[in-house]
């Protein structure tokens, strides 16, 4: 047993000393540096098209995503574009989003290393719907009256 606990703290030591139990495995992913609508963000309009852009180039098929209605965790249909130059997935909802409603983002992308991305995840809320009925108009007033 003693001689078991030794190889085990060796191989502890070794792999700590190399930086392979130190170093967190997803280090070398993309990461998120920019999303619209910002984290938290009010007002959003209801055909707002959400945007995640990356640290660097990914492959357009190795995005993994969620995006929900966060009451009730109902899922958004919809679908992805992404553009290579600028590193950016668009997402598009099929159909408009529900007014006044909060949203949640998840993304995560393999590298190219092989490993997937850290999820990255912000929420946004869509604008409440106008539901005022219009004011009454003014005092109309007629201008002069002429014949041509």
């Amino acid at each position: 047993m003693r001689t078991i606990s030794r190889l085990l703290a060796s191989a502890l030591a070794g792999a700590l000393a190399a930086g392979g139990l130190g170093a967190p495995a997803l280090a070398a992913s993309p990461t998120v540096t920019a999303v619209t609508p910002t984290h938290n963000a009010r007002d959003v309009a209801p055909d707002a098209r959400p945007t995640a852009t990356f640290s660097e180039p990914v492959a357009a098929g190795s995005l993994r995503y969620s995006f929900v209605r966060t009451s009730g965790a109902v899922d958004v249909s919809g679908h992805y574009r992404y553009d290579a130059a600028a590193r950016t997935f668009t997402f598009t909802p099929r159909a408009p989003l529900a007014a006044g409603t909060r949203y949640t983002l998840t993304v995560k992308v393999r590298g190219a290393d092989g490993a997937m991305s850290r999820p990255y995840s912000w929420a946004f809320t869509t604008r409440a719907a106008d539901t005022a009925p219009p004011g009454a108009p003014g005092a109309p007033t007629v201008g002069e009256v002429t014949s041509d």
